[in-house]
């Protein structure tokens, strides 16, 4: 293999093979250390959420008003160690969810605020003696800015409809 067929994007000469070896070792060592340096502040990193049209412009100044309610029950699965057996719950869950379209730096964003509240029924055996328990109260409130900053700049309702 040639130096002037190596796939990277710096001059070599190949009459030279020690000149083109240190081109190609000052070009890649940077570039590695950038990218180990990224891929390990990539696990400190939490998931995204996504949802339908998360990246879809919306008009500055739109409200969105949205509520829902899941139910869940069945068995819980524990740690066969632990001395729970039996155990099943039965879950509620309502939650209400605003979201405001504004711009940020000319660029489209969505303030979000969601506030959960879950009730809950649990029962098992602990140790041999039946235990129950009832919980209901207010989840954690989750709030979020979400902007796109590739695309479409924000646009007002009126301007909206006309942009190509």
């Amino acid at each position: 293999m040639s130096l002037d067929s190596v796939p990277f994007p710096i001059p070599v000469n190949s009459t030279n093979l020690e000149s083109g070896m240190n081109q190609i070792i000052r070009w890649l060592i940077p570039r590695t250390v950038v990218f180990a340096s990224l891929l390990s502040i990539s696990s400190a990193v939490t998931a995204q959420e996504l949802e339908p049209r998360a990246y879809s412009s919306v008009p500055v100044g739109v409200n969105f008003v949205a509520v829902g309610y899941a139910f869940s029950q069945g068995n819980i699965l524990l740690d066969p160690v632990l001395p729970v057996e039996d155990f099943d719950a039965r879950i509620h869950a309502i939650f209400a969810r605003y979201i405001r379209t504004f711009s940020l730096f000319g660029m489209p964003s969505k303030v979000k605020v969601n506030l959960p509240w879950v009730s809950g029924h649990w029962e098992g055996e602990f140790d041999g003696v039946p235990r129950s328990r009832d919980v209901s109260g207010v989840g954690d409130a989750r709030i979020g800015i979400e902007t796109i900053f590739w695309g479409a700049p924000a646009l007002r309702k009126s301007e909206f409809g006309s942009y190509k």
